[in-house]
């Protein structure tokens, strides 16, 4: 029997949920499991893991192989280094020390798009809040930027239109004030000419 790690769907149509489960590779996708070892929330922003790094790691040097988006959970959840740390032989102390100096600069990382929860889905401590209404939320993270290049644009091409049109006006009415004085000073030079 092939003994997979894998993700195992629920939720509704167009907002999954998945489980992290331990199941024999012939089973269906969302059939029998031996173990449930945490969950996957990909519609929230960051993504919500919760995993039981113990048991997953159990799992793994038992001979369970993990498919690829499984691995990347559990690789971003640290089970992984763990993982290999223990087929290294480190003491416990070695390997909590490189764990937690992992963990520190990971949960620093502004490229981080998941989240650590714990069993009741608040964030493990030093980490972001979790945010709902993802798609909404989606679309304008990936909208703003546009949005905002295109608003700079605009507004550089008003600026320069806004002052053309300032140096347009300043020149038809100096043209004006020219042809109103002109004639005005024509008539006045007309009557002393014929006295």
């Amino acid at each position: 029997m092939a003994v997979k790690i894998r993700l195992r769907r629920g939720g509704r149509k167009a907002s999954p949920f998945y489980s992290i489960v331990v199941c024999d590779s012939r089973t269906a996708r969302d059939g029998k499991f031996i173990e449930k070892l945490g969950f996957y929330n990909p519609t929230t922003i960051p993504a919500q893991i919760h995993l039981n790094a113990e048991a997953a790691i159990k799992w793994l040097e038992n001979g369970a192989q993990p498919t690829n988006t499984t691995r990347n959970i559990l690789r971003n959840a640290g089970v992984t280094l763990r993982h290999a740390l223990r087929k290294q032989g480190k003491s416990d102390e070695t390997a909590q020390a490189i764990f937690d100096k992992w963990y520190t600069a990971k949960m620093s990382s502004s490229k981080r798009n998941f989240v650590l929860v714990d069993v009741t889905g608040k964030p493990v401590a030093g980490q972001p809040e979790i945010k709902k209404e993802v798609k909404a939320d989606l679309k304008v993270a990936k909208a703003k930027p546009v949005a905002e290049e295109v608003v700079e644009e605009v507004v550089v091409a008003a600026e320069e239109t806004a002052a053309e049109v300032t140096e347009t006006v300043a020149e038809v009415t100096e043209t004006a004030a020219e042809a109103v004085e002109a004639p005005a000073t024509e008539e006045a030079a007309a009557p002393e000419a014929e006295a």
